[in-house]
């Protein structure tokens, strides 16, 4: 018996614009979002036999995305934060549908769809090197579980999910005055920290963190390059200092707070500076200028070589590289080509003339990378060269 014979056609027609609204019970949830995947289920199969049903299945899949997010941005704002990760999940499963029956069949890959493959690549994992006051270079992903070093008071280890936690020594008591650590990820990696104020940081792919050994007084400052989410710890109790500002200094911007959860990307290679607050307060200031801007939770600081724009954002998007996702909203090509090179370590070139528009979808970041090539080539603007870690995009 199927969903639909399970409740008449009111009341499905019923529940289901009660899902679009945000106002399903959790047991109506459960029954559209088992109907959904079962019916796209059926489809999938049907056209794993058949190449053009197959592109045809692709294309409603990527239409389907697009429609679900025009519902998303119709809602109240209540609603939004609740829906958006229920509707991403049902369209990364389609999408995980749609790159598994793409090796289905090797005639399909090689008649519908052009793109060339002589290998596949591995995602990006846990890995960093941690340079201590001394000038010592630790391998964090092969170090092993427990202390591996000790410095000033501090003692630094490494714990059985692999994070880094630095600890005041009770032994000792206290801290001294100490020099500067540095933990820096390659192409290809990422890695959390826990700072001695307790203060935790995720960084992404090709992304560097600065941080004193120890906060002994005035500000907690602390340099980033790359990518990093912060969770700052509110109150802090450091000889006898009770509050402290916390600064995340980059190239271009100092952000200040007291405590509060936000995201900074501050690659070089990126045109702006995106500063996005999850919670708290946070003020930006750019380097050398009088000029700052205060955010709110759900706000983003675009920092430009001219400006600083405020607005509200997507905040999945923004961190759906620590939550292990990528997430693609309305990003285009080059944007998302540097996400990949970054996590996969890939180094990508162009052909064909530049694709103007925008692309979305929803791919796990422990998949390989033709997980999400292949997401990107459901929309029928571009194909793909792999040879190695060369990675060449025909634009259509």
């Amino acid at each position: 018996m199927n969903t639909r014979q399970k409740m008449d056609e009111n009341k499905f027609r019923d529940t289901l614009d009660k899902y679009i609204r945000d106002e399903c019970s959790p047991e109506d949830i459960q029954l559209m979002e088992s109907w959904y995947l079962k019916e796209t289920a059926k489809e999938s199969i049907a056209a794993a036999d058949d190449p053009a049903l197959m592109m045809n299945y692709r294309k409603s899949i990527w239409n389907e995305i697009k429609n679900q997010t025009g519902i998303t941005r119709n809602l109240p704002s209540r609603g939004v934060r609740r829906l958006v990760p229920r509707l991403a999940l049902a369209a990364s499963v389609l999408l995980v549908l749609s790159a598994g029956l793409y090796y289905y069949s090797g005639s399909i890959r090689k008649k519908q769809y052009g793109s060339v493959y002589e290998n596949d690549l591995s995602p990006g994992n846990n890995k960093a090197y941690l340079t201590l006051a001394d000038g010592r270079k630790l391998l964090l992903d092969t170090a092993s579980r427990g202390e591996i070093a000790r410095e000033s008071g501090i003692r630094i280890r490494k714990t059985a999910t692999g994070q880094l936690v630095y600890q005041l020594d009770k032994k000792q008591g206290h801290a001294n005055e100490g020099g500067y650590n540095t933990i820096e990820t390659p192409v290809g990696g990422q890695y959390m920290v826990e700072l001695p104020d307790g203060t935790k940081v995720w960084l992404n792919a090709s992304s560097s963190l600065r941080f004193p050994v120890n906060f002994a007084s005035g500000k907690r400052i602390v340099e980033l390059s790359g990518e990093g989410y912060f969770e700052v710890a509110r109150k802090v109790q450091i000889q006898g200092t009770a509050r402290q500002p916390f600064v995340v200094h980059t190239s271009k911007q100092d952000i200040e707070v007291l405590g509060t959860h936000f995201n900074v990307n501050a690659y070089s290679d990126e045109p702006d500076t995106k500063t996005t607050l999850l919670e708290g307060l946070v003020r930006v200031n750019r380097i050398n200028s009088a000029e700052s801007v205060q955010l709110k939770p759900g706000e983003q600081a675009v920092l430009s070589a001219t400006v600083i724009r405020v607005g509200t954002t997507d905040i999945e998007a923004e961190t759906d590289w620590k939550n292990g996702y990528f997430i693609l909203a309305h990003e285009s090509l080059e944007g998302i080509m540097r996400k990949v090179a970054r996590w996969y370590d890939v180094d990508v070139e162009y052909s064909g003339k530049p694709v103007n528009t925008t692309f979305g979808g929803i791919v796990a970041r422990s998949n390989n990378i033709s997980a999400v090539l292949n997401t990107l080539e459901a929309t029928g603007s571009v194909k793909f060269i792999l040879k190695g870690r060369k990675l060449t995009v025909l634009q259509q």
